[in-house]
């Protein structure tokens, strides 16, 4: 798939699962913002392979230093299509999104955007405030992630989730 043209915003960008999906997602020509305590690793990674990166060092247990990270690359890059985070930062990432998400899925060539919940287990906590956008053409999809797997094939589920096909964008009644 062709992602060119999207903003994605992965957490946890320096772990092993958070750069193997950066990596991807830049290599499927997403524009890809890293926020980490430690972004640098990463984003000079993906600038390495020819990939369009925005590095962000942020905290994701504080959330004004998430906001003040989400707020340079909406200054940066105007949208956020995708969000890869682990379930430990939504009450941070959340709040500081939220607000993007539908109006990105409205403008995307794909018609919808992405938020993808690594979590422990099948239902995390603070799941409110994703739920509440299901209506708005954001896909929620929440991936337990057990001790252990393979990051490859962690990132291959990742990755088959946000490219899967789009449903068509909602035709209002009477259109």
């Amino acid at each position: 798939m062709d992602l060119r043209g999207n903003v994605a915003l992965v957490t946890g960008a320096a772990g092993p699962i958070g750069a193997a999906v950066s990596v991807r997602l830049a290599g499927l020509g997403a524009s890809v913002a890293v926020l980490d305590r430690r972004p640098d690793a990463v984003a000079e990674r993906i600038v390495s392979t020819g990939g369009h990166v925005l590095a962000l060092t942020a905290d994701v247990a504080d959330q004004h230093s998430v906001r003040a990270a989400v707020g340079r690359l909406l200054t940066a890059w105007e949208r956020i299509d995708i969000v890869v985070t682990g379930a430990e930062a939504l009450g941070t990432v959340g709040p500081a999104v939220a607000g993007f998400l539908p109006e990105a899925a409205r403008t995307s060539s794909r018609a919808v955007a992405d938020l993808v919940v690594l979590a422990g287990s099948a239902e995390p906590a603070g799941m409110e405030w994703p739920q509440r956008l299901a209506d708005q053409q954001v896909r929620l999809d929440v991936l337990a992630v057990p001790d252990g797997p393979p990051v490859e094939d962690l990132c291959g589920q990742v990755l088959a989730l946000i490219c899967r096909p789009c449903r068509p964008p909602a035709v209002p009644v009477g259109a």
